[in-house]
């Protein structure tokens, strides 16, 4: 296969990925804004500015829906720690919010089928009711530290609204924790999601849907199907690959749904997308400062023992087999309405790309 059969190969591949996903991702874009109305930053903080076991429930179920990806969830993660919160609430919502998100979370429904999107949601959960768990009980063995030390300045912490391509990073800040909705509250919601989140997404989305295609175009459908040392070798190199690595939720999906069809198991796939999105390197350091740093080693330790054990769990058992029937499997061949949906979903982002800079 000469040079330009290989790229429209690949030219064919990413727009069908992109098709195949853009309907879903679109839907989670509306719904994200309509949340945003009532998730607002002040009303997290307000809500979570306690301790006890029950603020760590609470900051996972108020952190999976919400649209905020690795490095937005840290100046709310921030603010909740200053207002009181305990250590282990803050690693409760910075583990399991940037695993999802309701836009998030429609996508995979779309691109990997229901029975993924269910499990991921649940471990985005389970993770961070473990980190929040071995966070608190690292306070509680004495590993304290002065408050004065870990609460940091806003400057320090808080993205800038101009600069910074961060989840919700540019609406919430100028929000009321008010409940009231309004007609221009609306608007706000409607502009986070149409234009706020789309910019913020712009890069993670197109490098993904690229890397996918490149993947679905080069890399043979049995890639990972006989690598040396079997799944446990795939389950070291992903775990290698996405603590240090800023991994989107939402851009990672193109990539995860290549490496399903390339053989990789369900069980390595989901430790790519738990370990990224909430260990990197930005969410680390400032952890760092915010809980001190044995309870950040233990957040990290918390966070590799769920993924592996959910991994574990997931391959060596029928849930494996599960995911795989339910799984959109890829194919060239997209209806109109898709098309439609992904050209819209293209003029979106280089939209809402083009407002955010002017």
């Amino acid at each position: 296969m000469d040079a330009v059969n290989w790229i429209e190969k690949f030219l064919i591949n990413t727009w069908s990925l992109t098709s195949e996903m853009a309907p879903y991702l679109l839907l989670g874009f509306v719904m994200a804004g309509l949340l945003q109305i009532f998730f607002n930053e002040e009303w997290v903080r307000r809500h979570l500015g306690q301790r006890g076991f029950r603020q760590i429930v609470k900051a996972c179920l108020i952190g999976i829906p919400l649209p905020l990806c690795s490095c937005g969830v840290i100046p709310v993660a921030a603010g909740i720690r200053r207002q009181g919160g305990q250590r282990g609430a803050v690693a409760a919502f910075t583990a399991s919010t940037p695993q999802t998100g309701v836009d998030s979370i429609f996508a995979t429904v779309g691109m990997l089928g229901w029975v993924f999107a269910i499990v991921r949601v649940c471990i985005a959960f389970v993770n961070g009711i473990v980190a929040g768990v071995v966070v608190e009980k690292l306070e509680e063995d004495g590993q304290r530290t002065k408050d004065e030390g870990l609460r940091t300045k806003d400057e320090g912490l808080r993205t800038k609204d101009e600069g910074q391509t961060c989840c919700g990073s540019e609406e919430s800040s100028d929000r009321n924790s008010s409940f009231v909705i309004s007609p221009s509250s609306f608007v706000r919601g409607l502009r986070f999601g149409l234009v706020t989140l789309p910019s913020d997404l712009f890069w993670a989305l197109t490098v993904g849907l690229l890397i996918a295609g490149m993947i679905a175009t080069f890399a043979p459908a049995d890639l990972f199907a006989n690598l040396p040392g079997g799944r446990f070798s795939l389950y070291v190199v992903m775990t290698l690959i996405s603590l240090p690595l800023y991994v989107c939720s939402t851009g990672s999906i193109p990539m995860a749904f290549s490496f399903l069809q390339a053989g990789m198991s369900p069980g390595a796939v989901l430790i790519f997308l738990i370990a990224g999105p909430a260990s990197n390197m930005a969410t680390v350091t400032s952890l760092w400062k915010l809980i001190g740093g044995k309870a950040t080693v233990g957040y990290i330790l918390s966070i590799i023992g769920t993924c592996w054990a959910v991994a574990i769990f997931i391959d060596f058992s029928g849930i494996s087999l599960l995911v795989n029937e339910t799984m959109h499997h890829h194919d060239t061949g997209v209806n109109l309405f898709q098309q439609v949906m992904a050209g819209v979903l293209i003029l979106l982002l280089v939209g809402a790309k083009v407002l955010r800079r002017r």
